[in-house]
């Protein structure tokens, strides 16, 4: 049960602290209220106006990022304003910008969240997209099952087509489907048959046999479901 007395009480310190948080702070705070689900429009309007600012004294070149703030911080603010549904604009931009200038320091789980973070709030911004991917290309063997399924699920649910950077998921997902979860197996099969890429027929159908192998242990109709979305 939340505390909403104690909530409100660290929101006004926040409001309060806002310009001495930096980036990390910001982010920390933005992804705690995420988790809540706590759509602070003050704060959130708060955090994100510090965050611009802290982007813009960067200058586009994404170095202070890598050296000082951490690429982590960018993608928890931006899965945190996209996880409430709160789309601003301004700062959304601001996190596109830096990361296209430091995205070779981006792990794996930041690139696909950060692609998530987009394609969630319908959010096409088509160098971010060309700078995820191009990055992400040399090192999809390093994703975890997730990552790769969310990063295809993002790029078909904003109808951007990359053909070396789905050739190469379906071709590491295709020995690793054992280790996919149902929504994985759904994400994935989605975004393969939105894009009409049927030539990936082996991607497919393993994740058909999966489905069904997946099937005949599921313990709960959560996972039923998932499973249906990936025949439908």
């Amino acid at each position: 049960m939340l505390d909403e007395p104690l909530l409100a009480a660290i929101s006004a310190a926040s409001l309060a602290k806002i310009a001495e948080l930096g980036l990390q702070g910001g982010s920390r705070i933005a992804w705690s209220v995420a988790n809540l689900q706590l759509r602070d429009q003050t704060l959130l309007e708060a955090i994100a106006a510090a965050s611009i600012t802290r982007l813009s004294a960067m200058g586009g070149t994404g170095e202070d990022l890598v050296h000082r703030d951490s690429p982590q911080n960018l993608t928890n603010t931006a899965w945190a304003y996209s996880t409430l549904s709160f789309r601003h604009l301004p700062l959304l931009d601001a996190i596109a910008t830096t990361s296209i200038a430091a995205v070779t320091s981006f792990e794996p789980q930041n690139l696909a969240n950060l692609a998530w973070a987009g394609a969630n709030m319908s959010i096409a911004s088509s160098p971010l997209l060309a700078a995820i991917a191009a990055q992400s290309l040399p090192t999809l063997s390093s994703f975890e099952p997730q990552s790769l399924a969310n990063t295809a699920w993002s790029f078909a649910t904003l109808g951007v087509y990359n053909g070396p950077l789905f050739d190469a998921i379906a071709a590491q997902a295709v020995p690793r489907l054992s280790e996919f979860d149902a929504q994985s197996l759904a994400n994935t099969a989605f975004a393969f048959a939105a894009l009409y890429l049927w030539h990936h027929g082996p991607l497919l159908n393993s994740i058909s046999s999966a489905s069904m192998a997946m099937l005949r242990h599921a313990s709960n109709i959560q996972s039923l479901q998932r499973l249906l979305d990936v025949q439908a």
